[in-house]
This record gives structure tokens, sequence and C-alpha cells, in this order.
């Protein structure tokens, strides 16, 4: 099987690597990295793509990975993590994938810890423990759903969230404008190699936040020298990564 991730604070990733360490011969694979390419073709027997759920929809670089690669597989999964609800988002997955003539044979979402942190704060050591250990529990019941080849379809979900997607990707262009570096920045560019859709370039031993970004959290919560601000979020404040990925395993 070929796992596809895509990972802002390491859930997506650490998922990943839990599941693929339960099966045989996993190769797991970076979409960032696989987006660079002039073009994608995933032949694999098995695929799955892993991803988080930004306000009730999969991220803006997962949908265009999937309207732009080329599928020839015999069984597709989709795993979505989330922190409070997942909306439609498995089902928008399951819609890209259908107009491509693609089936989506097999669907699970996996509640892990919110990493959205400027809005919803960071994470009680209490909350990330008992999530953490849900997640683990739930990528076992994936691994073994996954080795039978089990089907299922993605369930419409009276809380579809479409409406405050709406608002998320209209209104997305705003929220770069209140990126900043710190005085505690060094220009050591790792933002700048962290970023999976390439909206931080480095001037001048500085980062510059262009109006790509994808709201994945990445720089602000690997940072080093925590010197990325957003909203309230400034050097004090807490930042939250997953304590089973590093910061040189990121979109690689």
């Amino acid at each position: 099987m070929d796992i596809y991730y895509f990972s802002g604070t390491g859930n997506c990733l650490a998922l990943a690597k839990q599941i693929a360490a339960g099966m045989d011969g996993c190769r797991i694979v970076s979409i960032a990295q696989e987006m660079r390419k002039s073009k994608i073709i995933i032949d694999a027997d098995s695929v799955m793509i892993i991803f988080p759920v930004y306000a009730y929809d999969p991220p803006g670089l997962v949908m265009r990975f999937l309207k732009c690669a080329e599928f020839h597989c015999r069984y597709v999964t989709a795993v979505a993590t989330y922190a409070s609800r997942f909306g439609a988002a498995l089902l928008r997955v399951k819609k890209i994938l259908g107009r491509k003539g693609v089936r989506l044979n097999y669907s699970a979402a996996v509640k892990t810890v919110e990493n959205y942190i400027p809005i919803f704060g960071i994470p009680k050591d209490t909350y990330v423990e008992k999530r953490l250990k849900l997640q683990s529990e739930q990528a076992e019941e994936i691994i073994s759903y996954i080795k039978e080849e089990k089907y299922n379809s993605p369930k419409k979900k009276f809380f579809s969230g479409r409406f405050i997607s709406l608002i998320f990707r209209s209104f997305k262009w705003i929220f770069p404008l209140f990126y900043r570096a710190s005085k505690y920045c060094n220009g050591c560019g790792k933002c700048e190699k962290l970023c999976p859709v390439g909206a931080i370039t480095l001037k001048k031993k500085r980062p510059k936040f262009s109006l790509k970004c994808s709201q994945c959290q990445a720089c602000l919560n690997w940072c080093p020298h925590k010197a990325i601000r957003f909203l309230r979020y400034k050097h004090k404040s807490g930042r939250y990564t997953h304590p089973d990925v590093s910061i040189n395993e990121i979109n690689k």
C-alpha cells in the first residue's frame, strides 16, 4: 500500500506511520512533495490518502492533488483526522474521485489533537494524552479493516459544515496578512522549507508570507525559536507538534 499524507503539525504523518507499521510493504509519500511534480501518477494496487479536516473540508492542497492525480489503483481508501467534527470532508473526497471515475472503497475519520492553536489555544497535557491514545486505537482498527479490504461509504452528516467551509475558503486570503516574524527570528529558513504550498520566502533572512498560505500552522508550531507570530500568538505562547514526529520528517 502507498500512503499519501498531508500534515502541518504531525498528526496525519504520525497516523500514516502508525498504519504503515501495522502493514507490510507500505510506502509513505508526502502530498506536498508530489504536488511539485508536473504530472502525478499513482500506480499501486492499494492506496490511502490521509489528510486533516480544515473547517469541515479537506485542505485546498489535498483537493487539488486529488483532482490532478492519475489513479491506477484497485483499492482506494481515505482517512480524515479531526478534532471536533469532520463534516462532509470524506464525502467531498468521494465526489472528487467519482468525477474521475475512481471509486472510494473505504473511508474513516480519526479524532486527534486540535492543532489550530491561534483560535483554540494550546491543548492541555491530559487532553493530548487522551487524544493520542485514541488515535492509536483508531489506527489499529483501520489496519484491521484495510487488511480485510472492507468496503463502506462516507455517511451524510446532518451538520456538514458546508457554510462554515465556504466562509473559511472565501476569507482564507486574509489570514496570511497576520503572520509576522518577531525579533527572535534568526533567519534559519526552517519555515520556508516546511511550508507545503511555498507560501513563505526568505528575503534578507526574514520570512515573507504570501496569500498562498493553507493555514496548516507548520511554521508557527515548528519554528525552533518560536519566532512566528499569528493573531494573539506570540513568542511566549505555547506550541503543539505531534510527539512522534520530528521537524525533519514533515513534508519530506
